[in-house]
């Protein structure tokens, strides 16, 4: 089984007296998703329609799409704002852009998932228990391989020191938050950092649980 696979299974199953408490996805991402209970074969049937062939692949695709979305609205405002620099509304405008773009993707294609469950969950048994966000935090810390830990941790602290190099390049003639580029790369330096400092102290702790094991 591979390890997406292992991850979207511990994080969307949980055993239950009579099969398994499915948490079916909610296309608006945020509020409360359905639950049903269903058993061994509508679990297999399900993970067929969920787990794409090349989930990194397609988790690559649209967050590329939604970057490259939200560079070429904030790049037409820009041109049209009759400024020669990016200015802080740019680049708030580029990362709004960009989080609609992905919201809508993730959205549609959701709403596909669902459709194509429709027949499989009118079988099941719809239940209050629920898989709550902690649960699936910790499934998915718990199915997170050390390799795969710390690719993420590495290329996530590539893209903070990029943008530490970006910043401290600039500086000279754009000091930090003069512009809209400089508060851009701020943004991405935050979010980067918590991310690799998020996947790196998962990476220790798998490492430190191979050495208990051993």
């Amino acid at each position: 089984m591979s390890e997406s696979r292992r991850q979207i299974e511990a994080m969307l199953f949980k055993p239950a007296a009579g099969g398994f408490i499915y948490r079916a996805p909610n296309p608006w991402i945020l509020g409360r998703a359905d639950h049903y209970v269903v058993n061994e074969a509508q679990k297999s049937e399900l993970l067929g329609i969920i787990v794409a062939p090349w989930p990194m692949l397609r988790l690559a695709v649209i967050a590329a799409g939604a970057l490259l979305w939200g560079v070429g609205m904030a790049t037409v405002g820009w041109a049209f704002s009759g400024h020669e620099d990016p200015t802080a509304g740019d680049a708030v405008l580029m990362i709004v852009v960009t989080f609609a773009a992905l919201f809508l993707a993730l959205h549609f294609a959701l709403r596909r998932k669902l459709r194509r469950m429709q027949p499989i969950l009118a079988q099941a048994t719809r239940t209050n228990a629920a898989i709550t966000s902690g649960e699936i935090c910790s499934a998915m810390n718990r199915t997170t391989s050390f390799k795969t830990a710390t690719l993420l941790g590495a290329i996530w602290a590539f893209v903070c020191a990029a943008q530490v190099f970006s910043l401290a390049i600039r500086n000279p003639r754009h000091p930090l938050f003069s512009d809209g580029q400089s508060d851009l790369s701020v943004f991405l330096l935050i979010l980067s950092a918590i991310m690799a400092i998020r996947y790196l102290r998962l990476a220790i702790g798998k490492a430190q649980q191979k050495q208990v094991v051993a």
